[in-house]
């Protein structure tokens, strides 16, 4: 289990690399700017990806049609070696929402410490401040469950096996 929101995958498949790009890029949608890119008035996407490739490379992240600041932007690198591509792909969510995250983890971590570490120690001190180590805990399972669902989705569109690093 990673302590940060980041994951690191590689992909294995017996594809071309030309024959992959082209998978991935006729599965990444063209999105424009849209005020309403969420909920009841959002647009209803046919491609499961948005981003781009540039040469072996793509940087893509999963179409949702609800807001989650941890769905993880998925960086791609396609090499080829002998007979098998391999597709390394490292995956993370925005900057902003692993800096907030971390900061809150590590506020928790401070505030539980210093509470057990008193002398007059009371479990009902250490209960409400618990949620600031429970809710990151939930939050980065959200984020590696959409890791998952975007790794399951790329797998599907290029047909390959799995390998965690």
């Amino acid at each position: 289990m990673e302590i940060l929101p980041y994951k690191k995958i590689t992909l294995e498949t017996k594809l071309e690399p030309e024959l992959i790009i082209d998978r991935i890029q006729d599965s990444i949608e063209d999105v424009d700017f849209q005020f309403f890119r969420y909920g009841l008035f959002s647009k209803v996407y046919e491609k499961p990806f948005e981003g781009e490739i540039d040469g072996n490379e793509f940087e893509i992240q999963r179409l949702v049609n609800y807001k989650n600041a941890l769905l993880p932007i998925m960086f791609g690198n396609i090499i080829r070696e002998s007979n098998v591509t391999k597709i390394e792909i490292k995956m993370r969510p925005e900057k902003v929402a692993c800096i907030a995250l971390n900061v809150f983890a590590i506020i928790g971590l401070v505030i539980n410490l210093s509470i057990f570490t008193k002398p007059s120690f009371k479990l009902e001190d250490c209960l409400f401040n618990l949620a600031f180590l429970l809710l990151p805990a939930v939050l980065y399972g959200f984020f590696w469950y959409e890791c998952k669902a975007g790794i399951e989705e790329l797998k599907d569109i290029i047909e390959s096996e799995k390998n965690e690093c």
